[in-house]
């Protein structure tokens, strides 16, 4: 709630859950969406060193939620929590908190809406 209010300062009024369309997306969604971006920059360019770590992840995750907000859009309905070193999605951290460095771990192929991808890709 409090990016939402945030955010409606520059509307000047409240924006609310109910102001906001729902992508209809979890949070493992969005990360998984991340790491496969990461994956595909990586076997596009034999130079490219993957470098997505859990911190990064989280950080991407509150930029996209943000963008989306100010579009009017909630991306997902899981929270964030606003712990000591930055944005917290507590399901994205609880699977990926034994990968101290780099993800390297499966991940599953998630499909997007066509606008919702190449705004996912800006952030």
């Amino acid at each position: 709630m409090y990016d939402l209010a945030k955010e409606s300062t520059d509307v000047k009024h409240l924006i609310t859950r109910d102001d906001l369309f729902d992508a209809g997306y979890t949070a493992q969604d969005i990360a998984d969406r991340f790491i496969g971006y990461e994956r595909e920059e990586c076997k596009a360019n034999k130079y490219y060193e993957p470098s997505l770590t859990h911190l990064k992840l989280q950080k991407l995750l509150y930029f996209a939620q943000k963008e989306f907000i100010k579009k009017g859009i909630i991306l997902f309905r899981n929270p964030i929590k606003h712990w000591t070193y930055g944005p917290v999605v507590s399901s994205v951290y609880n699977r990926y908190k034994a990968s101290n460095s780099i993800i390297v771990e499966p991940v599953k192929e998630s499909v997007l809406v066509d606008d919702i991808e190449k705004i996912l890709r800006s952030v």
